[in-house]
């Protein structure tokens, strides 16, 4: 489906068709070559801190910040707030800055435990910009894999190689990431619904970062992601990419996905419906 999108009545897309061309506005350009770099900083930034004895503190019963994650959101909305004065920003550790119709959602550090933890390839820097709740690209970036993941009107890409989602041969191959966020109840009901669907895919890997997931369903090392109860920052760097890579972005009922919601199933478009299917019973 050609989804588009409005930037002061010019038309804007994050898939390709062949048969048009497709013209991007320059400040969505201007926005994401900027984005890019922003988390290219903020992952050296993270990496600098990684490994090392960090401050930290609770924000709830299971929920921690650290002295990173606070380091990183000041330098990602500083330079937001430096470059587009007039942009509204959302982010994790509570910046939020009203502003025109566009918006950044940002997650200066996802997957904090393990970041705290030391695991090395487990923690991520995501930013999503939108009109609104309309999703026009996203940037994710895994610093210990010094990758950095985008969409563009022209797809998906890590670097310059393009991404595409992948779908399983038989669901029982399929490597399906299952993410319950803060809450107990919404981490309870993941967890059942893994145990459903244990024998039906294939093992079923917990990574704390929803960025990281998305990251591995676009470039197609993993074959779909559900979350639920997730807020708007987890989300909005990695659905646009995984969307612009060829999948398909739904909320649990099957209703199109948006900035703002929290729970998402995102797979390949032929697997969709089995994945609504089976998370719903």
């Amino acid at each position: 489906m050609l989804i588009y999108y409005q930037w002061d009545k010019i038309p804007l897309t994050t898939h390709l068709r062949k048969d048009i061309d497709i013209m991007e506005p320059a400040g969505v350009k201007t926005r994401r070559k900027q984005a890019i770099e922003i988390v290219r900083e903020a992952n050296d930034l993270l990496l600098d801190c990684h490994g090392k004895s960090i401050v930290f503190d609770w924000k709830g019963t299971n929920d921690l910040k650290t002295a990173a994650d606070e380091a990183s959101e000041r330098f990602i909305c500083g330079r937001i707030r430096e470059l587009f004065p007039d942009d509204a920003i959302l982010a994790e550790e509570g910046t939020s800055v009203a502003g025109n119709k566009l918006v950044w959602f940002v997650d200066p550090l996802d997957g904090t435990w393990e970041f705290r933890l030391g695991f090395s390839s487990y923690f991520a820097v995501s930013i999503g910009v939108g009109i609104g709740v309309v999703p026009v690209f996203g940037v994710v970036g895994l610093p210990a894999r010094k990758e950095i993941y985008y969409s563009n009107q022209h797809g998906a890409f890590c670097s310059e190689r393009k991404l595409y989602v992948v779908e399983p041969d038989e669901s029982a191959h399929a490597v399906l990431l299952l993410h319950g966020g803060k809450v107990t109840e919404n981490k309870v009901r993941i967890a059942q619904m893994e145990q459903r669907l244990i024998g039906n895919v294939a093992p079923i890997p917990y990574v704390g970062s929803a960025a990281t997931c998305l990251a591995l369903v676009a470039s197609g090392r993993a074959n779909a992601y559900v979350g639920i109860g997730m807020d708007p920052w987890d989300l909005a760097g990695g659905v646009p990419i995984c969307v612009a890579a060829g999948g398909k972005a739904t909320k649990l009922d099957g209703t199109p996905w948006q900035f703002g919601d929290r729970d998402a199933v995102v797979s390949h478009p032929d697997f969709h419906d089995w994945i609504i299917e089976e998370t719903n019973k």
